[in-house]
């Protein structure tokens, strides 16, 4: 522990060497009657009339680790102003911020930059009061300092003029605070903003940084940026204002609210900022007196700033357009987005019925249906969206609010799978944003069309769209939203194979994430890169991957993180698990052929396929503990859908378990392993009926078919599946609830018709197995699964062969090829997938696959009719050999 006199002599130390800068927030501010945000928040909600229990919804109460009762916001204090920006004009409640009168820590920041002490100032403040005792100092801006308070992008940082740069903006340029607002609210990484951060606390050439005032709340803004830092750090002076104790800590010890924890050097002191300001003071000019001589005459006025009148004019201002709705509307925002629905569905009532006009009345009843949403009763939400609708579409000039709520409705259908009407709604929301120029509305639409297409299993559409929110986000600079689009990009190639192409939109992505310093998205994109490696059967590299953003989510304490990483570490185990079984059935298979000349050999097949065994009941138990890990951070965090398929994962894996038990004859060892994967997949049906979750409810009816299948109950299993296809396909449902025609569906009808038709088979029923197949083949065919349609038809081929009907199996053949009559284009879908799988395996430095690859490729190559497309692929074999050998 540093001592009291040693901290004040090593900030000391550091002004009078010219080797400090200063980190400053709100908290010097305070005493000239800057309103602190406990003091402001609580005034605009009496200013609002909001009720006690409404009041408690936004504030909440604790106790630190000194025991002392603290108060705090349910929502960072950025989000608060940005719903009120966003339900009303605030230009007039921003004049809160701008302060009377400079107090003493104005000035001795003012003293030490004009003296050159400090180079530059830093502040997340919006007032305007640095500058104005820079001036009283008789500093004149653009001659003896440079304010930078908009264009962050422009510093010159090799200008040897003093600089004091303000992070968030300024009160002077209220336009552009509103922008800052809303882009720390939606978590909008600015990079001129982490430049500055960079520069300040690891890159400039000063020694220390001297924080000041500052509370490190900004858990959606600065903090992440400063934690997101890599070495080299420098030497934290931080100051905590404190009116009773006196104390000095390691600055990384601290547990809360340390965004400095990675720091080696710097100290956390708890003083009373003014002591050490005007000892440091003294000691740098003995003479001088801190506060100038002009401030003596107006000590009567010092610190009267009376902020509370601007509260009521910006109320009185949002009363005059809105009426008495716009208290209700204002509080329904701010408790809707605390998901504190009744409250704001209450509040929301009232905005409607006293709304003075149709355009008022439509945007309440927007939020009103929002809200209804937000609580998954979309059948009144799609009523009161339309009533909004209907208004809206007579009033002139007002098409913003027309899109909106088509807006609305369409991601209200979205949610229910409808995604057919979704697409009807959100078409018609864009056009009209496009043909508005509204930027915002036009990247939303677009990328939620994207989500609609994606499900439908329209892939191309699916891009075309996301392509444009991407466009979009570029246009406006918002980098965050960029992330996001690449990341879906990059997934929805994934889900094609097309491995190369995913890996590049990924490591875009990341690549944003990383100059950010958004360490939530470096570790998604972590995890979306160990899924491709995983798909690409590079286990030990996607195991590298999953860790890493496993320890992305620790080092936050980020549970749901946490969660998500584990569960995918487990499902790479269970791969691993599968791979050995695979391979221990085909050293089985060997070592069971009758070929006496290969005795010796049988023997090492049946050694190697016990070893394989054991290895794979390994790798099956890890998995296991994994998703039991996963489970209970699930049940921590009340995701029930995540339970759900945590629990279906482990019943998969038993299920999988009691094969092999039954496959090595330990017949009770596999009922146990059965018995054990009934009981979670029954508790999966549990929770899938308690919260209607219709997709995984058929996905597990599916699995337990399965399951029973390999228990040779095979009614039973028969059973099961058709309950799983009757949900895909939503039989006997209203116009309300209609079929749901997407691939995952479809994927889990086909899996159940699959197994239902082995089912039948073991039956001896082979007609009806037959039938099965060939429906379960037809939607292969559908959803572009062209080698598990193949598979079905060495099925069919091989059932019909046992019938002693190979006639009949050929002549349907004959007469699906003239159908399908397009073998070069199966070939060209084979070349096309062999050489985007050795493009990705070339990008993440894996060569010695790519031959093996390329060579397959070629194989198929020599049998294409189509000297256009010939050319093509020699091109692609080429380009695939390059990267190969550029990473080599």
């Amino acid at each position: 522990m540093l001592e009291t006199n040693e901290f004040f002599e090593s900030v000391i130390d550091g002004l009078r060497n010219k080797k400090t800068v200063v980190f400053c927030g709100a908290g010097i501010s305070i005493n000239s009657q800057v309103p602190q945000v406990f003091d402001l928040v609580e005034f605009i909600l009496e200013s609002l009339e909001a009720e006690e229990k409404e009041k408690e919804a936004i504030f909440s109460y604790d106790f630190d680790e000194g025991k002392k009762f603290i108060k705090k916001m349910n929502m960072p204090f950025e989000a608060f102003m940005s719903l009120l920006q966003e339900s009303s004009d605030i230009e007039m409640l921003l004049d809160v911020f701008d302060g009377k009168d400079p107090n003493p820590n104005h000035y001795f920041l003012a003293k030490l930059l004009k003296a050159g002490n400090i180079s530059a100032i830093c502040t997340t403040n919006f007032d305007g009061l640095i500058e104005k005792a820079l001036r009283l100092v008789g500093m004149m801006e653009g001659r003896d300092f440079k304010l930078i308070s908009d264009d962050l992008g422009t510093i010159d940082w090799d200008d040897e003029i003093p600089k004091v740069i303000k992070i968030h903006g300024s009160i002077s340029n209220k336009k552009r605070l509103g922008t800052t607002l809303r882009e720390v609210a939606g978590k909008t990484f600015v990079q001129p903003r982490f430049d500055i951060i960079k520069r300040l606390f690891s890159e400039g050439s000063h020694e220390n940084v001297l924080v000041l005032g500052y509370s490190c709340s900004d858990v959606f803004d600065i903090s992440p940026q400063i934690e997101a830092l890599n070495s080299p750090f420098k030497k934290i002076l931080f100051v905590q204002h404190d009116l009773k104790a006196t104390s000095c800590f390691p600055i990384k010890e601290e547990k809360e609210k340390n965004p400095f924890r990675k720091f080696k050097e710097g100290w956390r002191f708890y003083c009373k900022t003014d002591d050490l300001v005007e000892r440091s003071w003294g000691a740098l000019s003995k003479s001088e007196p801190l506060m100038p001589e002009i401030h003596e005459d107006h000590k009567e006025t010092f610190g009267n700033h009376d902020w509370r009148k601007f509260i009521k004019k910006w109320l009185d201002g949002a009363e005059t357009k809105s009426g008495n709705s716009a208290k209700h509307n204002i509080l329904g925002m701010i408790l809707s987005s605390l998901s504190q629905y009744e409250m704001a569905l209450k509040r929301f009532d009232l905005a409607v019925n006293s709304a003075p006009n149709d355009l008022v009345k439509a945007i309440c009843l927007g939020n009103l249906g929002n809200t209804y949403s937000s609580k998954s009763d979309f059948e009144t939400a799609l009523n009161i969206l339309d009533e909004a609708i209907d208004i809206s579409g007579k009033l002139e000039n007002k098409k913003r609010e027309l899109a909106s709520h088509k807006g609305s409705k369409g991601a209200i259908f979205l949610k229910m799978g409808n995604f057919r009407a979704a697409v009807d709604e959100l078409e018609f929301a864009l056009t009209i944003a496009k043909e508005i120029g509204n930027g915002g509305l036009k990247e939303n639409f677009s990328y939620f069309l994207a989500l609609a297409y994606r499900n439908l299993g329209l892939y191309q559409e699916a891009m075309d769209y996301a392509q444009q929110s991407l466009d979009t986000a570029d246009e406006y600079g918002r980098l965050h939203n960029q992330v996001a689009f690449l990341a879906f990009l990059g997934n929805v190639h994934l889900e094609r194979g097309q491995y190369a192409d995913a890996i590049d939109f990924i490591n875009r992505a990341y690549s944003i994430c990383e100059n950010l310093g958004d360490l939530s998205g470096q570790e998604n994109q972590m995890a979306n890169l160990g899924n491709i490696c995983r798909e690409l059967q590079m286990l030990d590299k996607a195991t590298e991957f999953h860790q890493k953003a496993l320890k992305f989510s620790r080092d936050r304490d980020d549970n749901k993180g946490i969660q998500t990483h584990i569960a995918n570490l487990a499902s790479v185990k269970n791969h691993r698990g599968q791979i050995s079984y695979m391979n221990a059935l085909q050293k089985l298979k060997n070592a069971s052929s009758k070929d006496e000349n290969k005795e010796l050999n049988s023997q090492n097949e049946l050694k190697e396929g016990q070893i394989l065994l054991r290895k794979a009941k390994e790798y099956f138990e890890e998995a296991i503990n994994d998703y039991d890990e996963a489970l209970e951070k699930a049940k921590d965090l009340k995701d029930l859908k995540g339970q759900i398929a945590h629990l279906q994962n482990v019943g998969g894996i038993l299920n999988m378990r009691g094969q092999m038990a039954k496959m090595i004859g330990d017949e009770q060892d596999a009922k146990q392993q059965f018995h054990k994967a009934q009981e979670k997949l029954m508790k999966v049906i549990e929770t899938a009926k308690e919260i209607e979750a219709r997709f995984e409810l058929a996905n597990c009816y599916g699995n337990i078919g399965n399951l029973y299948f390999y228990m040779e109950e095979y009614e039973k299993s028969i059973e099961s599946c058709q309950e799983a296809i009757n949900l895909c396909r939503n039989d006997g449902a209203d116009n309300k609830n209609k079929k749901i025609e997407t691939v995952e569906y479809k994927r889990c009808e086909v899996n159940a018709l699959g197994n239902m038709a082995n089912s039948q088979l073991s039956l001896g029923k082979n007609n009806e197995g037959i039938e099965l197949l060939k429906r379960a083949k037809i939607i292969f065919q559908e959803i572009g699964d062209f080698q598990s349609k193949q598979t079905c038809i060495n099925n069919l081929k091989a059932i019909y062969g046992q019938m002693g009907k190979e006639i009949d199996f050929d002549l349907e053949s004959n007469i699906e090829s003239k159908d399908d009559n397009d073998l070069n284009g199966e070939k060209k879908k084979q070349i096309e997938g062999l050489v985007n799988l050795a493009k990705a395996y070339a990008k993440l430095g894996v060569s010695e696959k790519i031959k093996e690859l390329i060579a397959m490729a070629e194989t198929i190559y020599v049998t294409i009719d189509d000297e256009n497309f010939k050319v093509f692929s020699r091109k692609e074999f080429e380009n695939a050999k390059n990267i190969s050998t550029s990473n080599n």
